[in-house]
């Protein structure tokens, strides 16, 4: 290293050493927590770093000013308690600055909770219901760390705290412009809605959203307040969020170009390989349940700033290249096998179709254009669709026979608004001179009370003004609907009465004007609904085929050797493919769809590393691009593709049939722009033969082939899932029929967590693939019971269980549980498995198959699942199934002994998505179940060595308890949910739904085994109410939140408290008696006294007992600690304080007899007791230092119960000025607030104050319980304070 790079590097070690002590004279805590860093440094470099820099190694000396640097950034703007730790299934503890937190507490942002990451896939993948939120801290969080890597290792870069900030906040805020479904929106729908010469993106929107959200939540504050210059670095954030530049002369204005390298953080134009990718990338593939063959810390940590061509890039160590192609393999197999999946690329299209033809009604794309609006919008407009609710500002729409200028149709609307006006101002005339009025008018009252509705009607009813419509004119680019159509708006909001008068007038226009065709009535909402509910029903296009497109036919037929971007390329394929292609199927061909799709490893490059850089370890500061020798042969020819699907939706399967072999004939005939290459074993073996009898022969083998496997297909043996929880799961045909029905997949849109999201951000998963994973358990439990005991159990037994397993949950309202626990806790009979049951009953009266297949005795068995039977009942009541087939109601709902596997899957999947360690194996529970028999009758029992995985699963389940579902904010955050139901139960009256009773049960079953005739009328209270039940999800959140109706502002303003985090904040939790669980008064009544006390310690601090109240929780290991069942049932009731007591084994010896294990068999190290109830103070905050007192108050309270010593201490005489309570030894006070005592109160226990630090002077001891000033305890005068305080111990 050059002489004058050694000058700068100890420039920077000196003004670096400067900044830190600057930043210790500010705060007497910061001073302490800098001097414990900067030792820790000392020790481990064994050096001074405050001294002399020059002795220090160059490498070392690179480190300590990287981690000085560190030190600076972390204390130089006050971390206040807003300082956020979000606990990721991805990257784990993310703590993120305070700034963040205020962006993520916005409306705007919080608006991306409801937007999914993968769009529609989430419909094929039951797991990939991650969100764009989750997506977007865990974006900022590698940010950070990038961040932080380049500034350790390379701390003449400069990168300042206002450079972390910025590029924190542009990686948080990238995505926010995204729209419903993600990719859908801005790269389907918005280019066929909108007119040829705008050109609109998701981070064009995502700045703009930025916008709006600084302004409406008052964030340039924030942004001064933590050292941002709004001048500069809002618009480097703007640049960030739009990709920067790629190349060229340096066009940026955030940064100067000695910075370039920071435009490669969040979106890499340059390579594609950024942190965005580094995140999404990880994170699907965790929620797919696809292997991820990348490793991103790999990446991060080799990440090296080099100059390239006279500009700063990021750069790789070239021993990770191979970890370079793995990032964009991994990239091109998510597209592959998810984000381009043949169905869920079809759902794509249908669900474009849908929002264009549901546009007009609902403005969807207008949206777009008014950020305010935009916020609405999110994948809860799919619901908007189903429930067919239009715009309150759409007037009507009527089809064009021939397209015409937008300014004659605005002239023929303006002169009919005024006809209108004129004829309905005669007809007004005409009725005042009637003479009936005339009549009336002999009646003075009367005469009085008709003058007064007409000055009424006259004042609330203006006519109508052409000057407060648009007219919009569009093209519906759609087979079935190729279609101009004219569209009327108002403006802005008009009163109901207007808008009636608005709708009439339109109505007159279309009946008399030539230009439009009145004839058409096609409800395009109408039609937008019914391909979503096909979606739903999977009534979809099948994909006869693909083949891979030979890029260079196509631009020769273009006549073109270089063509613009891939969506350019895309829709020219699809165009030449339709005319030179000749596609001419022997059936209808508008039941036919060709695709085209592009594939590839990346964006940007043919190869994928020809644009990343490396740098080798023996020379970090020369960038260069790998050659062939340096890289694997085992690579592809190429990295991007195009493909050509073909979808057909047929009326018959033997279309079906027809059409696949017809797209095979059409890839061979088309070999110019088709890469078709025919099976080498039957090109071998008809190469003597001529061409025609080869095409023949090859022709009617793949017709025989698909026969083969088509008629295999029309009796499949089930559907294969692709779980993240249990990898590739098979269900039963029968439970395929209900999964595709509206009834069950309502359970993609309830989350199975509630409103546990709002705290764990990946805890988005639902109610559908979690009923998904326990049929799918239930069904294997079964098998390996059948396997091993075959007598017990026949295929009809397994499968009323795995639909049982199926079905239990579709009763499930809005947030799970916060609606059967919460909501619907008092006043109403509602219950879970009831609902459930009729639910799954009006599904089977629906299907013939399954009215075939399950006779009374099952449908009776499936109920009794779904309910739970007490196996250990004296008695046998079940009547779905004998005695001796008891264990059967043990596997879905286990009354018996709490292990079942509907624990089991959620156990698993709760811990997955929430972070969580999982320390419970359920495989190995499953594989060593068994039938025994236990006191007469047949129980699963487990083998006797698996007894320390039962602990661990009972564990498992208060870990989960106590870390989630009954975190101290879920609590606070469901219960605002539930209030805001009930608040909105009034006007929404699908929020009512009416409990199913035992005869309504009777009815439905009635009707079922007697084909409709043998029950009462079906159009019950039960059945609207149900039909009204099964609209009802998790969207009902947003439907409040984004309304508009006065009678919902109580429900919307709690819902918004909860967006914008204005919660009650919790000030401490402690463990109570059952008693104290019990009534809740008890504790509030000793809270109540402790504040009370605590005011009189301290009159300064004011606290109102009205601000504050008490939640008591239950946390234990199982259900059955909670209260035993009748001890008829089971002599040993009382040992279900140990859940592990109700479990029975069996030994090797003997697999017929189930015992229980003994005590010197179990772990010692268990816990003495397996419940404990906690009680939880929360406080609404009206200031940080009123929370701070309360979060005291408390401290003293529990800490007086437990008999801990504990002293007052103040920095001013007769208990003024600042105050600490301590309770243990205080060398220095700088932890405490306050830098001197000078007044204190002793409230239990013996202490000595000292006169200086460290305990090093004279000691005063304190006996009396309050000393006003210095001289009170022993000091020369009131001028010498104490500066340490120690307990007296014995």
């Amino acid at each position: 290293m050059s002489v004058s790079c050694d000058a700068t590097l100890d420039g920077i070690f000196n003004k670096t050493v400067e900044n830190i002590k600057s930043l210790s004279a500010k705060s007497k805590e910061k001073k302490r927590k800098i001097t414990g860093e900067l030792l820790i440094i000392e020790g481990e470099y064994s050096s001074e770093c405050s001294t002399e820099v020059k002795t220090i190694p160059q490498r070392k000396k690179r480190k300590i000013i990287g981690e000085l640097l560190i030190i600076e950034g972390e204390y130089s703007s006050e971390r206040s308690a807003e300082v956020k730790v979000f606990n990721d299934p991805i990257h784990g503890q993310m703590e993120l600055h305070p700034l963040l937190v205020k962006i993520i507490d916005t409306p705007q942002f919080q608006r991306l909770r409801h937007i999914k990451q993968l769009g529609t896939k989430y419909l094929v993948y039951p797991g990939a219901t991650h969100t764009r939120f989750e997506h977007s801290l865990g974006v900022a969080y590698l940010a950070r760390c990038l961040l932080k890597t380049l500034r350790e290792n390379q701390p003449e870069l400069n990168i300042t705290e206002r450079d972390f900030l910025c590029v924190q906040i542009a990686a948080l805020c990238h995505d926010m412009g995204h729209g419903p479904f993600s990719h859908l929106f801005d790269g389907m729908f918005i280019p066929e809605v909108q007119s040829d010469d705008e050109h609109w993106e998701h981070e064009k929107a995502s700045v703009d959203m930025f916008h709006c959200m600084r302004k409406k939540n008052g964030l340039d504050k924030e942004m001064e307040h933590y050292g941002l210059n709004l001048n500069e670095d809002i618009k480097f954030i703007e640049e960030l969020i739009l990709k920067g530049q790629k190349d060229g002369e340096w066009l940026m204005k955030g940064r100067t170009e000695d910075k370039s390298f920071l435009y490669e953080i969040v979106a890499n134009k340059v390579n594609g390989v950024d942190v965005d990718k580094w995140d999404y990338l990880v994170r699907d593939c965790y929620y797919l349940g696809i292997p991820c063959g990348f490793d991103s810390q790999r990446l991060l940590k080799s990440a090296r700033v080099c100059n390239v061509n006279g500009r700063k890039h990021i750069c790789f160590r070239d021993k990770v290249a191979d970890n370079v192609y793995g990032m964009f393999h991994t990239r091109y197999t998510l597209h592959r096998q998810a984000l381009q999946h043949k169905i869920g690329y079809i759902i794509d299209v249908k669900i474009n179709e849908a929002l264009m033809l549901a546009d007009g009604k609902l403005r969807i794309s207008k949206a777009k254009d008014n950020m305010l609006e935009y916020t609405k919008l999110t994948d809860h407009i799919f619901d908007g669709i189903l429930s067919q609710r239009a715009s309150p500002l759409f007037v009507g729409e009527a089809t064009l026979k021939e397209t015409k200028l937008k300014e004659e149709l605005q002239n023929k609307w303006r002169t009919r608004v005024e006809d209108y006006n004129r004829s309905h101002s005669t007809e007004l005339k005409e009725k005042k001179s009637s003479p009936g009025l005339k009549e009336k008018k002999s009646s003075p009252g009367l005469k009085e009370k008709k003058s007064s509705t007409e000055l009424k009607e006259k004042k609330s009813s203006p006519g109508l003004k052409a000057d407060d419509f648009d007219i919009d004119v569009t093209n519906i680019k759609m087979k079935k609907f190729p279609k101009w159509l004219v569209r009327v708006y108002h403006k802005t909001d008009v009163a109901q009465e207007v808008q009636e008068k608005a709708q009439e007038c339109f109505r007159e226009w279309c009946s008399k004007e030539e230009f439009i065709d009145s004839r058409d009535t096609t409800d395009h909402l109408a039609e937008a609904r019914k391909i979503l509910l096909n979606i739903v029903k999977r009534r979809l296009p099948k994909c006869i085929g693909e083949a891979r497109l030979k890029e260079e036919g196509l631009k020769e037929i273009a006549g073109a050797k270089a063509l613009p971007d891939k969506a350019f390329k895309t829709k020219l394929y699809k165009k030449l493919l339709k005319t030179c292609g000749e596609f001419k199927p022997p059936q209808d061909e508008e039941n036919f769809d060709i695709h085209v799709l592009e594939m590839g490893f990346g964006e940007v490059g043919k190869e994928p590393i020809d644009n990343v850089h490396f740098y080798s370890k023996n020379e970090p500061n020369r960038a260069f691009k790998m050659q062939k020798y340096q890289v694997s042969n085992l690579k592809p020819k190429k990295f991007h593709e195009f493909l050509v699907r073909v979808y057909y939706d047929p009326p018959k399967q033997e279309d079906q049939q027809e059409a696949v072999k017809y797209f095979h004939d059409w890839c061979k005939d088309n070999k110019k722009f088709i890469d078709y290459e025919p099976d080498p074993e039957t090109a071998s073996s008809s190469s003597s033969s001529s061409g025609a009898a080869q095409d023949s022969g090859q022709a009617s083998s793949a017709a025989e082939s698909y026969k083969e496997k088509s008629q295999d297909h029309q009796t499949p043996s089930g559907k294969i899932f692709n779980d993240p929880i249990h990898g590739q799961i098979e269900l039963p045909d029968l439970l395929v029929k209900i999964i595709d029905t509206p009834q069950f997949q309502r359970l993609r849109h309830i989350k199975q967590l509630g409103g546990t999201y709002l705290v764990y951000p990946g805890a988005t998963h639902t109610r559908f693939e979690h009923s998904i994973g326990v049929a799918y358990l239930a069904g294997r439990l079964a098998e390996v019971l059948k396997e091993k005991q075959s007598q017990l159990i026949d295929e009809k037994d397994i499968l009323c269980v795995q639909i049982a397993a199926l079905c239990y949950n579709l009763g499930h309202g809005p947030f799970s549980y916060v609606f059967k626990d919460r909501f619907m806790k008092t006043g109403n009979e509602w219950k879970l498995a009831e609902a459930s049951f009729w639910l799954f009953l009006d599904i089977v009266e629906n299907n013939d198959k399954l009215k075939d297949e399950l006779k009374e005795e099952d449908l009776t068995f499936i109920q009794e699942l779904i309910k739970g039977v007490h196996t250990s009942a004296e008695e046998w009541t079940a009547k779905g199934r004998t005695e001796d087939k008891s264990f059967l109601y043990e596997i879905v709902v286990n009354q018996w002994n709490d292990i079942d596997v509907r624990k089991w899957d959620y156990f698993a999947r709760d811990c997955h998505h929430l972070g969580i360690p999982n320390s419970f194996d359920h495989q190995r529970l499953l594989k060593s179940a068994r039938v025994c028999e236990v006191k007469g009758r047949k129980h699963i029992c487990f083998r006797d060595k698996v007894a320390d995985n039962i602990c661990d699963m009972f564990h498992t389940r208060y870990t989960l308890y106590s870390q989630a579902y009954q975190h101290k904010i879920v609590n606070i955050i469901e219960e605002k949910i539930s209030e805001a139901l009930k608040a909105a139960k009034v006007k929404i009256t699908k929020l009512s739904p009416v409990a199913v009773s035992d005869e309504d049960i009777e009815s439905k079953l009635s009707n079922i085994l007697h084909n409709g005739t043998g029950g009462e009328d079906q159009t019950t209270a039960t059945m609207t109410a149900m039909k009204e039940f099964i609209k009802l999800t998790d969207h009902i959140f947003e439907e409040i939140l984004y309304s508009t109706d006065d009678g919902l502002k109580d429900a919307r303003m709690k819902l918004e408290d909860v967006v914008r985090r204005r919660l009650p904040k919790c000030v401490g939790e402690t463990r109570i008696t059952e008693t104290e669980h019990k009534d809740n008064w008890i504790l509030e009544n000793e809270w109540n006294k402790a504040v009370d006390e605590w005011k009189k310690l301290l009159p300064m601090v004011f606290m109102d007992k009205k601000d504050f109240f008490i939640e008591t929780i239950q946390l234990d290991y199982s259900d059955k600690t909670k209260t035993p069942i009748n001890k008829k049932c089971d002599k040993d009731a009382g040992a279900r304080l140990d859940p592990i007591k109700n479990v029975y084994f069996y030994r090797k010896r003997n697999l017929t007899d189930g015992i229980k294990i003994k005590d010197y068999e179990k772990s010692s190290l268990l816990p003495e007791e397996f419940t404990e109830y906690v009680g939880r103070v929360y406080y609404t905050k009206k200031s940080d230092e009123e929370e701070r007192d309360a979060k005291e108050c408390f401290r003293w309270w529990r800490l007086r119960e437990d008999g801990m010593p504990m002293i007052l201490v103040f920095d001013q005489e007769e208990f003024r000025g600042n105050w600490c309570l301590i309770t243990e030894d205080c060398p220095s006070l700088d932890r405490c607030g306050i830098t001197e005592v000078r007044s204190c109160k002793v409230l239990s226990g013996e202490w000595n104050l000292y006169k200086g630090p460290n305990y090093t002077e004279p000691s005063y001891r304190l006996q009396n319980p309050e000393y006003l000033n210095p001289e009170a305890w022993g000091a020369s005068d009131n001028t010498v304070p104490a500066l340490s305080v120690k307990r007296k111990t014995e």
